[in-house]
């Protein structure tokens, strides 16, 4: 059941809440005084045969119902036991107006019930009309229309051909001519494949010629041309229908029971007569609007305006005629049992409607789709089959690649850096300090002997020169280089050219330990950013595959509000043009109040696609409720739709 029909049944309910308090309280003392046991089920007291009790306990069943979809088959059963006690145990006023209770909110649930059938049965017409709406007018949508209804239009021919052929009276005079000539009638195969299209305009069982429609169609092909009449033949039926259907449920709203009474004086029977003339109404209002809906084929504007009109001037003329004293309680609830029964026709009729003018059925719209997809993947399937082995090795490859980039690139680094910052890692550098160390005393020792082999130094010369060699200065082996570079030949053999050069090697890999051991400490000093370095490409492409996804993920949600927003905006600007053509001053038109609520219907339907979060969703169907309610008026309707074109980015 529709959100609207079940608070209208809530308020309508709660409208009664004032005199049901009052009689349940008096007629619940009496009970408990005389019966011993008052907590009895509906079924239980109408055993019993205790029709008070019966009373109540079936009035709190009918109140938990209609906070939920009540179930017609319960609402039934209550009125039959109620309807087979008749005025057994009648206790007087207490019984009575119990009694109009019961029937009252019987009514409500009935009337709810209904109301919501009708609703709804406008959203598949709605839906429906889109469908058409979409294909009428596009080359390749009507060809593939026809292409999928084929087989069906096949089937229905061989069908009327074998229908005809088993016929008495064409059996009794058939002849191989005459086989022959209905074989090849232009007027059967077309009237059996293209049975909508060569209906008349003017009623559902007339027929065209063939001529008129090569008359009518001349400039296209005659399939497609039975097509798109077909197709527009429907569109103007179901447009015609949707009208009634939103006719007939403003007349429902128009004629909801009203329970409340100006007059403040005798409030007891003042309000119990308003009960009980509201639920006359009500009750005429559902067995006409019903009765009148299963039974009317013809869907002329003017026709429809007049059976509505005529349903309205008799609702008004038995509310002005009411009397308490002549209606009878248990003669209304016979009258709701039998608008359970045209519930039932009701929903026959909707079917038969929805079979003769509704889109293709699934099976029809999906075979050629079904059939693409069966050959498409058998060939997909061989194909797969055939180069398995190497799917296998792609598949494998490509799970090596992510495998080795998450742990080599990803996972290996990461742990990296945490070591660093932890200083885990204390690998040798580029050079040791113990060896520069080892280097340069071994080098001080060469100079100092060299030193002592050649000149003659007193030992604090000797603790000078060793300074000297540790800062770097080794002038006396250099000017010793330069006196033996003189005679190198000569100085080779017999000289010190040779240990000079010794001496110098040791003071290059000195000064190369040295410069080792500065650019070590600069790497050390920058290991972190090293680290990072290391990590950052990486990371940046995670960052960016991650990003990626996520785009998709959100553009996924704004191509679907997007998308969602082209109906949403077609239907407020027929929400709209419903209030703009509307020549009343306050209230609505019942067409009017019934077309509004079936695009209203719409708009709820539309906003299940919309996002939950920041109560998109949530916002939107609380502009619907405003829409909907009966309190605010056409200027603040309108109001209302301007806000919402203001406030919601995909109606802009």
């Amino acid at each position: 059941m529709t959100t609207y029909a079940i608070e209208e049944a809530q308020r309508l309910n709660a409208s009664l809440l004032g005199i049901q308090r009052e009689h349940l309280c008096s007629t619940t003392a009496i009970l408990s005084s005389s019966s011993p046991d008052a907590s009895l089920t509906p079924k239980q007291a109408w055993e019993a045969g205790d029709k008070t009790q019966f009373l109540l306990a079936a009035i709190q069943a009918v109140d938990a119902s209609l906070s939920k979809v009540p179930r017609m088959e319960d609402i039934n059963t209550y009125l039959t036991m109620y309807s087979s006690l008749g005025k057994e145990n009648n206790n007087g006023d207490n019984d009575n107006t119990l009694e109009w209770l019961l029937v009252t909110k019987c009514t409500l649930a009935i009337y709810s019930h209904s109301l919501s059938s009708i609703l709804q049965s406008t959203l598949p017409l709605s839906e429906t009309l889109a469908y058409w709406n979409t294909i009428y007018g596009n080359t390749w949508f009507e060809v593939y229309y026809g292409l999928q209804t084929a087989p069906h239009r096949l089937y229905s021919l061989v069908v009327n051909t074998r229908q005809v052929l088993l016929d008495s009276t064409f059996s009794a005079s058939s002849t191989t001519s005459g086989i022959k000539t209905l074989l090849t009638s232009s007027n059967h195969i077309l009237a059996s494949l293209f049975p909508m299209a060569l209906r008349s305009e003017q009623g559902l069982h007339g027929a065209k010629s063939v001529s008129d429609i090569f008359r009518k169609l001349y400039h296209s092909p005659l399939p497609l041309a039975l097509l798109r009449d077909e197709i527009q033949q429907k569109k103007t039926t179901l447009t015609s229908f949707r009208t009634q259907q939103a006719a007939t449920l403003g007349l429902l709203i128009k004629q909801a029971p009203q329970f409340t009474t100006d007059s403040s004086q005798q409030l007891q029977v003042t309000s119990l007569d308003q009960v009980a003339k509201g639920t006359t109404q009500c009750v005429k209002a559902l067995t006409l609007c019903l009765r009148g809906g299963g039974n009317n084929n013809d869907l002329g504007t003017s026709s429809a305006h007049t059976d509505l009109q005529s349903m309205i001037v008799d609702i008004e003329r038995s509310g002005q005629t009411f009397t308490r004293a002549t209606a009878s309680p248990v003669q209304v609830a016979q009258d709701l049992q039998r608008i359970v029964e045209l519930q039932s026709d009701y929903g026959s009729y909707l079917g038969w409607w929805k079979k003769e003018y509704g889109s293709p059925s699934n099976l029809t719209r999906h075979w050629i789709p079904t059939l693409m997809v069966v050959f498409g993947g058998n060939m997909a399937l061989n194909y797969l089959c055939e180069r398995q082995d190497d799917i296998k090795a792609w598949a494998n490859e490509g799970m090596e690649t992510v495998h080795g980039f998450v742990v080599n690139w990803l996972w290996e680094p990461i742990l990296g850096v945490l070591d660093t910052i932890r200083c885990k890692d204390q690998r040798i550098g580029l050079s040791s300090k113990e060896g520069l160390k080892s280097d340069l005393q071994s080098l001080e020792r060469m100079v100092v002997q060299f030193a002592k082999d050649h000149y003659q130094l007193s030992e604090p010369e000797i603790s000078q020169l060793a300074l000297q060699v540790r800062d770097g200065d080794v002038s006396v082996v250099l000017r010793a280089y330069e006196n033996e570079i003189k005679h190198p030949l000569k100085n080779a053999i017999r000289g010190d050219l040779i240990q000079t050069l010794l001496i110098q090697v040791q003071k290059t890999k000195v000064d190369v330990d040295m410069a080792m051991q500065a650019l070590d400490k600069l790497l050390k000093s920058n290991e972190l950013n090293f680290a990072f370095l290391a990590v950052a490409p990486s990371m940046l492409l995670t960052w960016a595959s991650a990003a990626w996804m996520k785009n998709i993920y959100q553009k996924r949600d704004g191509n679907r509000i997007q998308q969602i927003g082209r109906p949403l905006k077609d239907t407020l600007r027929r929400i709209e043009r419903l209030f703009i053509l509307d020549t009343t001053e306050d209230d609505l038109t019942c067409e009017t109040q019934g077309a509004l609520l079936c695009e209203l219907l719409l708009l709820r339907n539309y906003a299940h696609y919309l996002p939950t979060r920041n109560a998109i969703r949530e916002s939107f169907v609380q502009d619907i409720r405003d829409l909907e309610a009966v309190r605010l008026s056409k200027r603040q309707k309108m109001e209302t739709i301007n806000r919402m074109y203001h406030s919601w980015s995909f109606l802009a």
